[in-house]
């Protein structure tokens, strides 16, 4: 362990220095040792966050996956909520509806929007079992977290044909 401590130059100890934060704990400078802030000035830091190189876990992924899922619906909000008046308002405005819904892009932003809910709704249940203790251990937070994945694609898939 490096020393914090230093002596002064006419053998006495510096007051104002101590082993850890304890007086009891005043050592003298040992020839070589390098004091706490040397050792961590000459300590590499990384320059920039690689987010390429980090390698989450499955359930890492999948709560990463719940927090975009639940900013997207939220940021959709009121794209969803003019499109639910269109629809309901009158035949005019039912056929704005219809007019917007046909676009091949809006399809696939709903598409997107379907997958967010489903899987926004599959991971809060999972959520909501770990909150309850269940679940915890290392093999199951993996499988559970592969369910959702599965579940979530599936329903996204059986029910985005239904629909288109």
């Amino acid at each position: 362990m490096p020393c914090a401590c230093r002596m002064r130059s006419n053998g006495v100890y510096n007051p104002g220095c101590f082993a850890l934060g304890d007086p009891r704990l005043i050592r003298p400078h040992i020839e070589g040792c390098k004091t706490m802030s040397e050792a961590t000035a000459r300590k590499p830091r990384p320059k920039f966050l690689a987010l390429n190189e980090i390698r989450l876990p499955l359930p890492g992924i999948v709560s990463i996956l719940h927090r975009v899922s639940g900013a997207g619906l939220f940021l959709f909000l009121p794209f969803l909520l003019f499109l639910f008046d269109r629809s309901l308002g009158s035949p005019e405005s039912f056929a704005v509806y219809k007019s917007v819904v046909s676009n091949w892009f809006i399809k696939l932003i709903l598409f997107g929007l379907l997958w967010a809910y489903l899987h926004h709704f599959c991971a809060g249940i999972r959520f909501l079992l770990l909150d309850l203790h269940k679940g915890l251990e290392l093999e199951a937070a993996r499988k559970s977290s592969r369910v959702v994945l599965v579940v979530s694609i599936a329903l996204t898939l059986i029910i985005g044909v239904m629909l288109w």
